[in-house]
């Protein structure tokens, strides 16, 4: 049984109540199913709503809904369960499956659901008029004939966290939004015979990973008007047929940042619509097919600080496309840019010791208030054993998704920074072996600081203690 606190300001009630749902009778449940607790006058703004697995999916049919009904509630799946929303609807009768469609804002959240709308939902959420969120649930299996497994017909949604894996919504995006919808930490793994990933007004990715989905033979994967990316992995993705399909439809503006874009397959990698403009900075571009860029003749591009390299039979840009301080095989005029080998450490293409793309970037190009490098590390990081070849006042930002940056207090060795790296140190530096030459002075700014000088000395016992304590941080 809930216990139910309120507190009234004015004629509106402010819930703290937690109803709990389930169809398992012996758990003693508020509701049977999820439906009748949203719809339940007794639960408002405020409330948390949580259900149990229980014993079968809770399902709705084309006469009924998962419906918010404008509450600022959060139905979210009882703590270590994977409860299922499925729905039950008919070619004749389709119908969405969770909706948001009375004003809903932000504090309406869903969360921690396994969702499964059958073949003719014409969405499994449906937005119009509202702004949600949807926090760690899953698309998975899915096969739909009617439309897309998200649809924001009119405002916003914020989705987050979430998983799309294995899906074939045929002739749909997984994500249609005519207006804006905001995705982060989420990932789209093995969806095919997709019309493509995401349709929308206004896009925003941030820490996403895009994997091995595949797109019909003709379309656009990611399509919109404003395209925001940040932080985000796009990799293994291919149309049917790679002639007639592009990877990035850009309506108005695109932003592009911090990003890896490695092994995918189109026609085109990015289109530009008229007066389209595109900045990206800090991105690693490596081994994808097609033309890499298909501008508008007025349109607008600028790389800065990339690295462009081991790509399809056309890796070229358009002629209005500009470079700096950038890594692009083959060359491109510009300032800064070069031609060399990355020297790529990893199969995730984080950059190797002794690269050319170390400190050779465009301080400048970093917009304020971007810290944070693809695997979330401190953008800018100054490597002592490599010449600032860059732009900017050190530590100069490195070119590519990943800063460079070896933890060098961690000497084994293994990932972990612990008493066992401080003692294997000690014996280092007490055999005066060269393992233990970590600086010429232990000072910071001085120069040789963190630079070997083939002796070891008590500076190089004070540098190791000062990165000993500072970790890998």
């Amino acid at each position: 049984m809930a216990v139910v606190v309120t507190a009234c300001f004015g004629t509106t009630a402010f819930g703290q109540t937690t109803w709990f749902v389930s169809n398992d009778p012996a758990e003693n449940p508020d509701f049977a199913h999820p439906r009748d607790a949203l719809a339940s006058p007794m639960v408002v703004d405020g409330d948390t709503i949580e259900v149990s697995e229980g014993l079968a999916p809770y399902s709705v049919g084309p006469d009924d809904r998962f419906d918010f009904l404008g509450k600022a509630v959060t139905m979210r799946a009882e703590g270590g369960e994977r409860p299922v929303l499925t729905s039950i609807s008919s070619p004749l009768n389709p119908t969405s499956m969770v909706r948001f469609t009375s004003g809903e804002g932000p504090d309406s959240v869903l969360e921690g659901f396994v969702l499964r709308p059958n073949a003719y939902a014409y969405a499994g959420v449906y937005i119009e008029g509202s702004s949600p969120t949807i926090r760690r649930c899953e698309f998975s299996g899915l096969t739909t004939a009617a439309g897309p497994l998200v649809f924001v017909y009119s405002g916003s949604a914020t989705v987050e966290q979430c998983e799309f894996r294995g899906n074939n919504p045929y002739e749909w995006e997984l994500i249609d939004a005519r207006t804006l919808v905001k995705l982060q930490d989420c990932v789209f793994v093995d969806n095919s015979g997709i019309r493509g990933l995401l349709r929308a007004g206004s896009v925003y990715l941030l820490d996403c990973r895009v994997e091995n989905n595949r797109c019909p033979e003709v379309g656009s994967f990611i399509s919109g008007m404003w395209l925001t990316v940040e932080r985000c992995t796009f990799e293994g993705n291919s149309a049917f047929n790679q002639s007639a399909a592009e990877f990035l439809d850009v309506g108005a503006m695109f932003q592009l940042g911090n990003t890896v874009l490695a092994r995918n397959g189109f026609r085109t990698f990015i289109r530009l619509q008229p007066w389209a403009i595109v900045f990206v900075r800090n991105t690693t571009m490596v081994q994808n097919g097609g033309e890499w860029l298909h501008e508008s003749p007025v349109g607008a591009t600028t790389l800065q600080n990339c690295i462009i390299w081991n790509n399809g039979p056309q890796p070229g840009f358009g002629a209005g496309t500009l470079v700096g301080y950038s890594n692009v095989q083959g060359g491109w005029p510009g300032v800064g840019n070069i031609d060399r080998d990355p020297m790529f450490a990893d199969a995730q293409f984080r950059l190797g010791a002794g690269s050319p793309c170390i400190d050779a970037g465009d301080n400048t190009a970093v917009p304020t208030g971007v810290t944070k490098d693809l695997f979330r590390s401190p953008r800018f990081r100054d490597d002592p054993a490599t010449p600032d070849t860059g732009n900017g006042t050190a530590p100069i930002v490195d070119m590519g998704a990943a800063e460079f940056f070896v933890c060098r207090a961690d000497i084994l060795p293994d990932g972990i920074v612990n008493n066992e790296d401080f003692f294997y140190f000690l014996t280092l530096f007490c055999a005066a072996h060269p393992g233990a030459d970590f600086t010429t002075f232990a000072v910071p700014g001085t120069q040789g600081y963190g630079v070997p000088n083939g002796a070891v000395t008590n500076d190089d016992f004070f540098f190791y203690l000062t990165i000993f304590v500072a970790g890998c941080d």
